[in-house]
């Protein structure tokens, strides 16, 4: 049987603010990072070894 536990957390204004700014850094690196692989990604396409170097 798997069980689950829910908890609810209540965080106040500064640990909300420290969220929100951790959380909107962690998701401009993502899309850095991503942009970065698209553009590697189409400078190689066609050369499919090069990629995974």
């Amino acid at each position: 049987m798997i069980e689950a536990i829910k908890l609810k957390i209540f965080p106040d204004k500064e640990q909300r603010i420290q969220t929100h700014d951790t959380i909107g850094c962690a998701r401009f690196m993502f899309n850095q990072m991503l942009a970065e692989q698209k553009e590697v990604y189409e400078q190689l396409r066609n050369d499919k070894d090069a990629i995974y170097e």
